[in-house]
This record gives structure tokens, sequence and C-alpha cells, in this order.
């Protein structure tokens, strides 16, 4: 076979090849069913939300500092800014998750920014039912007792969503914060960012 018929015949077939690419496009392509789906959104206000806890806005350490507490305009969002010392620091009631529905819902918290403390140090949010009763228990280093909080969450790690337990219908919770400093170090300022989740549904957050 010459030269040139065998140029051809390569011509010939990548053309073909070409061609029957297009038409397996064209055929994939030409053709599309619509089915109807439609979809309602209707919000409704809030089943569980913040409120400002007995010590909100109330006088903290230091010259002029306030247990600073706000919530978003629907209360869904809650702002805190404590100023704790060395040793034990201890907030109560700084504020309230409530639950206004007629069904309970199960609550997390999930820790997705820590705080940046020095070594060694403590810092939890610890849920009490409304206007149970604190105990701290040691020396010198008191923590609060096990069988008198719902659930504490330690800040000082990236977690969860971790369960804190069922709020039930017109229920109301306490969030505490705790603090423990060591002397000699050199603490700043620092920001935790956290979710608290709530669903009807027992199934863990995504």
């Amino acid at each position: 076979m010459s030269a040139m018929r065998r140029e051809r015949r390569s011509t010939l077939l990548a053309a073909a090849s070409v061609l029957l690419a297009l038409a397996a496009s064209v055929a994939l392509a030409s053709v599309f069913n619509y089915m109807p789906i439609q979809l309602t959104v209707a919000p409704v206000p809030p089943p569980v939300y913040f409120e400002l806890g007995s010590n909100a806005n109330e006088p903290d350490l230091g010259s002029g500092n306030t247990i600073s507490v706000s919530l978003g305009d629907n209360k869904t969002s809650l702002y805190v800014t404590v100023h704790p010392t060395y040793w034990v620091t201890y907030y109560k009631d700084v504020a309230r998750v409530t639950n206004a529905d007629n069904k309970a819902y199960y609550v997390y918290i999930e820790v997705r920014t820590p705080l940046s403390l020095p070594s060694d140090s403590v810092a939890m949010v610890c849920v009490y039912g409304r206007g149970d009763t604190r105990d701290l228990e040691g020396w010198s280093t008191p923590e609060p007792r096990e069988d008198t909080y719902i659930e504490c969450v330690d800040l000082t790690e990236a977690a969860g969503p971790i369960l804190i337990g069922t709020l039930r219908a017109e229920t109301t919770w306490d969030l505490d914060l705790y603090f423990y400093i060591p002397e000699g170090t050199s603490p700043e300022t620092s920001t935790a960012e956290l979710h608290l989740i709530y669903s009807p549904s027992a199934e863990t957050p995504p």
C-alpha cells in the first residue's frame, strides 16, 4: 500500500471516529425529561432560644469589668465576655437555654474553635437544671461535683457534637462557666466559637 493510500485511510478513520463521538454525544444529550417538584418553606419562631442569666451584665473581676452577655435579635445567638484570673474562677447562671415548645429536643454542644489558654488550664461550660444547687469540691482547685450538673463541656479542645441531654418541653437550663488558670502563666485574650444544636430526632447531628 502506498504512503498516500495509508495517509488517506488514516484520515478517513480519524474523521469516522470524530463523527461517531459526535453522534454519541448528540444521542446522550438530546432528550430530557422534566418531573415536577414543589417545595414549600414555612419558617416558624425558634422553639429553643437563649435567655440572659441572673448574673448577666453584673460586675466581674477587674476595674470596670462586667460579665458581658448579649443576645441576637431573635435570641438564637449568644455572646459572652468574662474576665477570669488565676486559680479557679466560677461564673454562675450567665445565660439560659429555654425550650418553649410542647415537645422535647435533644441538645448538643459543638466546640468549633477552642480557647487558647496556658498549658494545664481548664475551661468549661457547665449545664445545670434551672435553679439546681451548685457544689464545687476539692482543694486547691475545686471542681463542680459530678452529680450536680447535667454536662460540662471542655472549651480547650475542638469537639462535638457532644450530647448534653434532652431538654423537656417548657423547660429551661442554666449555663455556667468554669475556669482554672495556673499561677505563674501569662494568659492572653482568647475567643471560643461554639454551636448549640437541637433536634427533635435522636440522630447525631452531622
